[in-house]
């Protein structure tokens, strides 16, 4: 899966490893299209107990960086749920500003959130 991500001019994929083990996830998923290919959809993951440690900037630093080398992508963009205030503040923090809400996009456990588009040009 990694091996296929990095084969695309537009999408890649990083890994965070500690002791050996992936405690987090970063990727730039692009479209293929022509009319859409400049743009990368950003996801980040990383492992609860290595949340705070600044992984997760080192792994947004160094995807932003990559979009900026690539010589196709023009915008970055993401969604994220409005109550996720941390991951909020890092997004704007790099740049990202808020481009929409979907509101009552996610239900859990019967509890309705909104999820919030952000968007980034490089």
């Amino acid at each position: 899966m990694i091996a296929e991500a990095n084969s695309s001019e537009n999408s890649t994929m990083i890994l965070a490893v500690a002791d050996d083990e992936i405690v987090g996830i970063g990727t730039i998923s692009s479209n293929q299209k022509i009319k859409g290919r400049h743009v990368g959809t950003l996801g980040i993951v990383v492992a609860e107990k290595y949340c705070n440690t600044g992984i997760g900037r080192s792994m947004m630093d160094e995807l932003i960086m990559w979009c900026r080398l690539n010589g196709i992508t023009s915008k970055i963009s993401l969604v994220t749920s409005q109550e996720n205030k941390g991951a909020i503040a890092l997004y704007e923090k790099c740049g990202f500003e808020a481009e929409g809400i979907l509101k009552n996009e996610i239900c859990i456990d019967g509890r309705f959130s909104n999820l919030v588009y952000m968007g980034l040009m490089i």
